[in-house]
Formats: C-alpha cells, structure tokens, sequence
C-alpha cells in the first residue's frame, strides 16, 4: 500500500482491529480536486485468500487506486472509514464490483481493465454533496487522501500474495484557487 498520511507500526502489530486504527490518512489541502490521472500496469497473485486464510479459487485479486476529500476538523480518517466516512465530501476510485449497498463484492472477473501492460487511467472526483465550501478550503478545512494498495480488499485481510501493483506519473488535477 502507497497513502499520504500515518502509521503506528508498534500499534499496528498488536491486532487486526488495531492495525485498521493504526493507519491515518489524509493530509490538509486546500484546492478542489477535479480528477487522478496515473499510469498502472497490474499483476494478481495467484491465490486469493479470505480474511480466515481460506483459498477462494473463483476471486481474482484487484488493486484499488483513491482520491478522497473530507472535513478534517474532527482527525484524520483511519483503516475502518477512510471510503466510508459521512466526513468524506468527495471521491474518485478504480471501478470495482459492489453490492447494492455500495460495500465491496469481491468478483471472479475485475472490472477495471488493469493488466501487465501500462495503461493510463483517470479518475474523475464526484462530489455528490455539492461543492467543497471555499472558506473552508482556505482555511484548510479539508484533507486529501491519495491511496493505492495492491489488493483492494486487503485492509480486510483478503487478497493475494505475490499482487504486482506499479504506479508511475501521478497527477491531481484542481480547480484554481479562490483568491
């Protein structure tokens, strides 16, 4: 996993729940992001286990690339909310398969086109919400949180050994500030 944030590795040894705790993500930002655009290239393992190391043989490890935005005036978002926070104002993420309640549905077929060979994907932020509030962001009222993890579903301990996930040429596009 790649994030701007930080992480409390004594923290994190102690148990599942607390290594989810132990990551903080996000870091004060003040411009509205519009777009990610990243070079990936993808590799899945070939073993996809479940979060009680049981082989799945129909689930194909997926990578998970994220832009996300959020009210930081309460801390940081962690391991347990950093997709899933009422905080968060908008988002941009690799397409994926979910249920319809939104949460993550591991797939046998990964939606998402990655392969071994470098491909250049953007992802659009959404901001269901409406705008981020320009006194806010001049006020860096908000964090952005830019994270990629070679198994999509691995702060759950699901995934695949051995996932090859490559990034290269990272830009975040932002609308110009209000002066």
């Amino acid at each position: 996993s790649l994030f701007g944030g930080e992480f409390d590795a004594q923290k994190a040894m102690k148990s599942r729940s607390a290594a989810r705790l132990a990551t903080q993500f996000g870091v004060p930002f003040d411009r509205k992001p519009t777009s990610m655009t990243v070079d990936m290239k993808y590799i899945p393992g070939p073993t996809y286990w479940n979060e009680d190391k049981v082989v799945q043989p129909t689930i194909i490890d997926e990578p998970d690339a994220y832009l996300v935005m959020y009210r930081n005036d309460e801390g940081l978002l962690d391991g347990y909310n950093v997709l899933t926070s009422p905080k968060i104002i908008g988002k941009a993420r690799l397409k994926h398969n979910v249920n319809p309640d939104g949460s993550d549905c591991p797939g046998a077929h990964p939606i998402h086109g990655l392969t071994a060979e470098w491909k250049t994907v953007k992802l659009e932020m959404e901001y269901p919400n409406g705008d981020p509030d320009p006194e806010i962001l001049k006020n860096m009222g908000y964090s952005l949180i830019i994270g990629f993890s070679s198994s999509w579903q691995g702060a759950d301990f699901r995934g695949a050994l051995d996932s090859q996930f490559y990034i290269d040429n990272i830009i975040i596009e932002c609308e110009e500030a209000e002066e």
